[in-house]
């Protein structure tokens, strides 16, 4: 497990390589910008929720933000847009987490088979 300045700081390394900026993530989240600065600093930790929500969006695994060890192959997903509004944050969350379980599915199967 690592501390919440590593967590902020993963979360703000992988919103910035996905393009977004504080203030989407904190409409999506439908929080005030505040919350992600003092989070992405490391001065308050995310909720779990907040967390999860985060890492759907970002496209990984939340056992790659907590545990430094973890690493799961990232989602590999680029738009031709930068300017999402807060229902295409939604929607892309949503296609994430479906393809983030399927990728988890085709793990434990790929491993019941050895």
């Amino acid at each position: 497990m690592i501390d919440s300045i590593a967590i902020g700081n993963e979360i703000k390394r992988r919103r910035e390589n996905k393009g977004f900026n504080e203030q989407q993530i904190a409409d999506f989240l439908e929080v005030d910008v505040e919350y992600i600065i003092q989070r992405e600093a490391g001065k308050e930790p995310f909720s779990a929720m907040s967390l999860e929500n985060v890492c759907n969006l970002l496209g990984c695994d939340i056992m790659d933000i907590l545990d430094e060890n973890h690493e799961s192959d990232p989602l590999k997903i680029s738009f031709r847009s930068s300017n999402f509004e807060t229902e295409d944050l939604i929607a892309i969350s949503k296609i994430n987490k479906i393809a983030l379980n399927l990728n988890q599915m085709n793990q434990w199967l790929k491993e019941n088979e050895e």
